[in-house]
């Protein structure tokens, strides 16, 4: 019988925090899918099927429990936007499913769990058929539906409300009344029946040139004009009287803006416009009162923030669970030689110095990012054009964005090393520096003299190390790989918060795709975020190790992400104080309005790979060398890539 000592155990620190982790983790993904299902009063299932070229379609249907064929309810089908998925629309299906709708938030061809390709102009039959498909649900009454979308969604379901003309209601999520009325034409055509319409004061898409209260006004005279409106009784957060008649909802003439703080992405999450979608379609599917529907729809009794929470709690869980993993791996006999003394040379120990040249390397990060990406889309970015045969390389938009900045950036870093490595060799009065030095090699010069070619090379990399560095990142990344699969087997929840983070790879095309990103990642990880922040930019030891490590996560945090914050705060900080969109309003900064995507994608990015540093900090320490920590910052960022961001056709 195996017997554990509870006492030996217990001094075991990587031991009880491993197991307190994997306690939290379990508990916190019960928890997302209990909010989820909202405590077993919703039925919440994945659905797919094929579309008439084969592709698969998939989705996630939210049934409330007494909905049934003999007793159908309304049906809501549900949009995500461009590089989103259909847990994005979670929040709003939640609450509509609480009260008392059936909802499907479909994965968008090319994004999620559906397989196949993005393309904007495609026809659109395949999202007519997931329509058709919530319509003809037994339990779903298919004279009463609705539909809402945001951002691409939003114009898939005018789409479909286009082609469906008895659709009851339409929500629609995302940008600015002028934009609409600019590019859409008549956003309040008669063809649409209820229109409810969501905006954002800080939307990206519309109001160049404008302040957050010239583009609020010019929302309002659009309003006016779209609608016919007398002139000056145009308001947001109000049913509207169209065309000389009071709003009905019966006829189908029913009108609402709701405008709240926020930009593009955040309409999804923001608990106002949630509750302005679930009062909007009781009103329109369910025939309530607008002050029984608001009764309902009340946002202090939303729950679906308790699935985001606990989803980035379990998310956030797993990843510290591998430091306490690799540590007791380590501590095994055959991992044992893994851990190797970090190398003690600090090559910048003027404080002064370390703070001119992260400063340096944050901006080129920062200026980079804004001047230099080529965008996602197909004839924007080169990586496009890499095949082999019919096989596209790199297929994911918003991904090859940031490994183009990976690149770049892992560019600069290989010259300014060598510039630096070689000025420690021939300058006068240093020491030179040696790759050992820089945690890069597993033996010393003085180790190295007077062997041969092959020798040196085998004992300076030595590839039974390496392997085993290898085994110990495979066995972290499927640990976290296998908790994530677990909880959506049999709890029907990804690891995540507001926007995917930890999922498996729908099918094995993305698990393909992994690769090529892969090493380009790691290029960038083993020079910049390995040699070059480890070893040349090394920082000194504090009074203990907890102290070390808060240091050195905060200054290496300055060093590789200073610049991205900086990115972030130009562009939106105006808005702030209410003025202009930076990238759509200053024309003299060069920046297209492809790259307006590339910076929303800092929002999740920025914390990303704060999270994933603080790992690799460890893993750097626990090791002495940039490998295991270089192959797991890859890893982690390449595959919230490939299992969150869109592939194209």
């Amino acid at each position: 019988m195996l017997k554990i000592n509870l006492k030996e155990f217990r001094k075991n620190k990587a031991a009880v925090v491993f197991c307190v982790l994997v306690v939290v983790i379990l508990f916190s993904a019960i928890m997302s899918s209990a909010f989820q299902n909202n405590f077993g009063t919703i039925d919440v299932r994945v659905i797919e099927f094929n579309d008439k070229d084969g592709e698969r379609l998939v989705g996630k249907l939210y049934r409330p429990i007494g909905i049934d064929a003999s007793n159908p309810g309304p049906g809501i089908l549900g949009l995500h936007g461009y590089n989103n998925d259909k847990d994005v629309q979670r929040p709003a299906a939640i609450e509509l499913a609480k009260a008392g709708f059936v909802v499907l938030a479909l994965d968008q061809l090319g994004h999620g769990d559906s397989s196949g390709g993005y393309a904007l102009d495609a026809a659109p039959y395949s999202y007519f058929l997931a329509y058709e498909y919530l319509m003809n649900l037994e339990f779903v009454d298919e004279n009463n539906t609705g539909i809402y979308g945001h951002s691409m969604g939003e114009l898939r379901a005018r789409q479909i409300a286009s082609a469906y003309p008895q659709h009851r209601a339409l929500g629609l999520q995302a940008f600015t009344p002028n934009f609409i009325g600019a590019y859409y034409g008549n956003y309040g055509d008669p063809k649409f029946n209820n229109i409810l319409h969501l905006w954002n004061s800080y939307e990206e898409w519309g109001g160049e040139g404008q302040t957050v209260a010239e583009n609020l006004a010019a929302g309002l005279a659009m309003m006016e004009s779209q609608y016919h409106l007398t002139p000056g009784t145009a308001a947001v957060d109000t049913n509207l009287d169209l065309w000389g008649g009071a709003s009905d909802f019966v006829n189908g003439t029913a009108r609402r803006e709701s405008y709240d703080i926020g930009s593009h992405p955040a309409i999804t999450m923001s608990p106002k416009h949630t509750s302005e979608i679930v009062a909007w379609m009781l009103q329109a599917l369910q025939g309530k009162s607008y002050a029984d529907a608001w009764a309902i729809a009340d946002p202090a009794k939303q729950t679906y923030l308790g699935s985001e929470i606990f989803g980035m709690l379990a998310a956030f869980a797993t990843l510290i669970s591998i430091l306490p993993l690799a540590y007791l791996l380590m501590n095994t006999k055959y991992f044992n030689e893994v851990r190797q003394p970090m190398p003690e040379k600090i090559h910048t120990p003027k404080r002064s110095t370390w703070w001119i040249v992260a400063s340096v390397n944050t901006a080129i990060a920062g200026i980079t990012y804004w001047f230099f990406i080529p965008g996602y889309g197909l004839s924007d970015n080169w990586l496009f054009d890499i095949k082999i045969g019919d096989y596209t390389v790199f297929n994911h938009g918003i991904a090859n964005g940031f490994e183009h900045w990976y690149l770049l950036n892992a560019f600069f870093g290989v010259i300014s090393w060598t510039v630096w490595y070689l000025l420690t060799r021939y300058r006068k009065g240093r020491d030179s520096i040696s790759l050992h030095d820089v945690g890069a090699t597993f033996a010393t010069k003085d180790e190295l003299k007077d062997l041969s070619l092959v020798k040196k090379a085998t004992k300076a990399f030595n590839p039974r190390i390496i392997s085993k560095t290898i085994l110990i990142a495979a066995i972290l990344f499927w640990w976290m790989y296998g908790l994530v699969f677990f909880s959506q087997a049999f709890l029907n929840v990804e690891f995540r918060g507001l926007w995917t983070m930890m999922k498996t790879f729908s099918d094995l095309q993305r698990a393909v795709d992994f690769w090529p990103y892969f090493g380009i990642v790691f290029f960038f990880s083993i020079i910049n975020a390995g040699i070059y922040m480890y070893g040349q930019l090394r920082m000194k030891e504090y009074k203990n190790t907890y102290i070390t490590h808060t240091v050195w996560f905060l200054k290496y945090c300055y060093l590789m992400l200073g610049g991205l914050v900086v990115v972030m705060l130009v562009q939106y900080a105006p808005q702030w104080f209410g003025g202009e969109l930076t990238s759509t309003n200053i024309v003299g900064w060069g920046l297209a309005d492809t790259n307006r995507m590339m910076i929303i994608q800092l929002m999740g990015a920025i914390p990303s790979l704060a999270i994933t540093y603080f790992l690799c900090i460890n893993l750097y320490r626990q090791t002495g060398r940039v490998y295991l920590s270089a192959i797991m910052f890859a890893a982690i960022q390449v595959w919230f890539q490939m299992t969150a961001l869109v592939a194209y056709v």
